[in-house]
């Protein structure tokens, strides 16, 4: 299984995959994760990389992803382009995907298997979905 993120919900599902072994017991590297800018680069904010279109995909590829795997993309918005591209090279390699997002009708859920939208509204402070939206996602 694997995660697909950016931002904070990226964030957020380092956190679980490092939590998901010892809380339930299911061997190290069953819950990995593919972060915009790279796991190794998780401090470092590099909100910018929401954007990248390609990276998803070709990190996936190097993991060597197949039909077998599944993938939970988190994305507050549901429109991130790490995201979304990504969601499309995984649906035209029939590979099963859900996702976690806090807008209706996004263009993630709308090509996720199994979409969970946890509409959580507007944040309190404008611009920001480390809040609502990150707790609802975790």
């Amino acid at each position: 299984m694997f995660y697909l993120g950016a931002g904070s919900g990226g964030r957020l599902s380092v956190l679980d995959a490092i939590e998901l072994p010892t809380t339930y017991g299911i061997p190290k590297g069953m819950v990995n994760v593919i972060l915009a800018g790279g796991v190794d680069r998780l401090a470092d904010a590099l909100e910018q990389m929401e954007d990248d279109t390609t990276g998803g995909w070709l990190a996936l590829q190097e993991e060597n992803i197949s039909a077998n795997d599944f993938v939970i993309g988190i994305t507050a918005s549901g429109t991130t382009p790490f995201c979304v591209k990504c969601f499309e090279g995984m649906q035209k390699n029939n590979i099963t995907t859900g996702c976690i997002v806090s807008n209706p009708g996004s263009p993630v859920a709308a090509v996720a298997d199994y979409p969970v939208e946890a509409i959580t509204g507007p944040e309190f402070i404008t611009g920001s979905t480390r809040m609502k939206c990150g707790s609802a996602q975790k």
